[in-house]
């Protein structure tokens, strides 16, 4: 490079404010920023009962749901798991009181109550324990608390969900049996960021024959 008709000095001032202006654009470059961490991960995993006979039945598009008991994110309040709990908890105590009824009923008159009516009325109760735990969700704004998903044809499952620790319930037919799945508390659901957590869920809770 050179500068017709310029005094050495002032050459030299101009390459000192040059070299000075590239450093200062070099200093001022952003830092590129360090991809975040997953915050989610995958559950997954399948619904089956096994029969006396030690067939396998797998839940057909059964509904499987995750309810955060803990996660990494904060929030106010109860979780969407206590909420679940009470509801269950109010489930339990309905169906104790409707058997306490029934043997009443029955050791006063002799008349037999058809056993797969009653089940199927149990069954209705869980059902109806979800539905006010997710009723709970949508009023207190903790619809992401629960996920959940549609189990395929053969009875497995697939879901991505935020990193936490979750209840897993399920809920469908096996064979010939409507049938309600809970996880016991040694088999809660860790998603963890970036990882697929996969669990089995085989021995129905609750499950009620139906011939058709």
């Amino acid at each position: 490079m050179s500068f017709p008709n310029v005094p050495n000095r002032w050459l030299f001032a101009i390459l000192l404010l040059t070299a000075g202006s590239v450093f200062a654009q070099q200093k001022a470059a952003p830092k590129a920023r360090k991809a975040a961490p997953p915050k989610s991960g995958v559950a997954s995993g399948r619904v089956f009962a096994i029969t006396v006979s030690g067939d396998l039945k797998p839940a057909r598009l059964a509904k499987v749901y995750l309810f955060l008991i803990s996660g990494g994110a904060k929030f106010d309040g109860d979780p969407v798991s206590l909420a679940w709990g009470r509801s269950e908890l109010k489930a339990l105590q309905e169906i104790y009181n409707q058997e306490m009824a029934r043997e009443e009923s029955s050791s006063r008159t002799g008349r037999v109550v058809d056993e797969s009516i009653v089940c199927r009325l149990e069954l209705s109760l869980y059902d109806e324990a979800v539905a006010e735990t997710q009723l709970w969700a949508e009023d207190q704004k903790k619809t992401t608390q629960i996920v959940s998903t549609d189990a395929d044809e053969d009875g497995y499952f697939k879901m991505t969900a935020p990193v936490g620790t979750y209840e897993i319930i399920a809920r469908g037919r096996a064979g010939l049996n409507e049938a309600f799945w809970k996880a016991g508390a040694y088999d809660w659901v860790n998603v963890e960021a970036g990882t697929e957590t996969t669990i089995k869920l085989t021995s129905p809770k609750k499950s009620c024959l139906v011939m058709q």
